[in-house]
């Protein structure tokens, strides 16, 4: 490449580029602060860095849009607010707009005035000594006047998205939450405190977050618009779009192995179908419980991980004891489950994907219909 093409290549160079290219580095992330009056700002800054240590100072960049920006530029002084790994929901709060964002926020003013929030992981009290433009920020060089740190683990910011620089995550307390999730002992529909949650369940507030993040895209918690966290409420229509999720991932598994299933693999199909007839006699969950272990054995028989990963996150079982339960008097296990699926079983040995399909749309249909039933006595939602 002549160096005129590769200056045609920069001059072609789109923000939406720029933007997935700069997001693959990882930052810190901030509140600045200021204050306009009585009015205190702020607002969510990934966009710092140190600048000097003698004289120690800072430099910070902010939208020429924004009003803690425009604070800023009158009154020459400003904090930095450096998060911990426990207050994502406060980055997220500070990054959008409106006059609530201090609410309920414990601060403290800072010699001059502006904002210092109590939880931060450090603050930094600055005084603007110089200001410049670059595209669409301001940019401010400041000394740094005071500062104070607490122990604890900074917020990191990568492609987006919030998270901790510890790469393992604490598989025990993700399936705490998750069982408190299905089990509802935390309760569905609202909005979860962060804090009550630590102190319930035991585990760190940073913990519970980053649970909390994954249980979303697990599909069990949605996060709102504020950044907060609840547990989704499951409707006649969500639970009927399961599972017929789940049916597609089913069938896809008939239609790859009908006609080529060993005897092995359906010995072992046997032995989980005998341990669901046993559990037709006892519990609900013993009988959930079996139920799930043979569907998901019947979905790695497509040897692909990251469809039974799927097909698990649809937790359909799981809103299958929700909704027994929700009734005044809930009903037992049902009956024959066991033969159904050996009548699955028998097709796909028989290379019959047709009598597969019927299987699989039959058992579908008739648990939606079990399972509106339910929801709809218990008021529409569990």
């Amino acid at each position: 490449m002549s160096i005129k093409d590769a200056e045609h290549d920069l001059e072609q160079l789109t923000s939406e580029e720029f933007r997935d290219v700069i997001g693959r580095f990882a930052s810190g992330v901030t509140v600045i602060t200021a204050a306009n009056g009585d009015k205190p700002l702020g607002t969510t800054a990934s966009a710092f860095t140190s600048l000097s240590l003698e004289p120690p100072m800072v430099l910070v960049c902010m939208n020429k849009s924004s009003e803690t920006g425009r604070a800023i530029q009158a009154g020459k002084r400003f904090a930095v607010n450096i998060l911990g790994e426990g207050h994502p929901d406060l980055a997220i709060r500070f990054a959008g707009k409106g006059a609530a964002k201090f609410e309920g926020v414990d601060v403290e003013p800072g010699v001059h005035g502006e904002p210092l929030l109590v939880d931060a992981l450090a603050t930094l009290e600055c005084a603007v000594t110089e200001e410049t433009t670059g595209g669409t920020h301001l940019v401010f060089l400041a000394a740094v006047e005071r500062a104070s740190s607490k122990p604890g683990s900074p917020l990191a910011y990568f492609r987006g998205k919030f998270g901790r620089f510890t790469p393992t995550e604490d598989a025990e307390a993700y399936r705490t939450l998750r069982e408190q999730a299905i089990d509802r002992k935390i309760a569905p529909g609202v909005p979860l405190d962060l804090d009550e949650l630590s102190e319930q369940t035991g585990i760190e507030r940073s913990t519970v977050y980053h649970g909390l993040s994954q249980l979303a895209n697990d599909g069990l918690v949605e996060r709102l618009p504020d950044g907060r966290f609840q547990v989704v409420a499951v409707t006649p229509q969500l639970m009927e779009d399961g599972l017929h999720a789940r049916g597609v991932i089913e069938l896809g598994v008939a239609v790859q192995r009908a006609g080529n299933i060993s005897e092995r693999e359906l010995a072992s199909c046997e032995v989980l179908l005998q341990a669901m007839e046993a559990a037709e006699d006892g519990s609900l969950d013993h009988w959930v419980e079996a139920l799930e272990t043979f569907l998901n054995f019947y979905v790695s028989l497509a040897a692909s991980p990251t469809l039974l990963d799927s097909y698990k996150r649809l937790n359909i079982t799981n809103m299958i004891s929700n909704a027994r339960y929700a009734q005044s008097s809930p009903e037992g296990p049902p009956k024959n489950s066991a033969a159904v699926h050996r009548r699955l079983l028998k097709a796909i040995r028989e290379n019959d994907a047709e009598a597969a399909a019927d299987a699989i749309h039959r058992r579908t249909e008739g648990t939606i219909r079990a399972l509106r039933g339910s929801i709809e006595r218990a008021g529409g939602r569990i």
